[in-house]
């Protein structure tokens, strides 16, 4: 999914981002 980035969300953030969601993701066996 595309994730809008906000002016306080900086490419370190939005990875930890992209992370979190990626670590529910693997729960579902990629």
């Amino acid at each position: 999914p595309h994730i809008p980035i906000s002016s306080g969300f900086t490419k370190e953030r939005l990875r930890r981002f992209i992370q979190k969601y990626s670590k529910e993701d693997d729960s579902d066996g990629s």
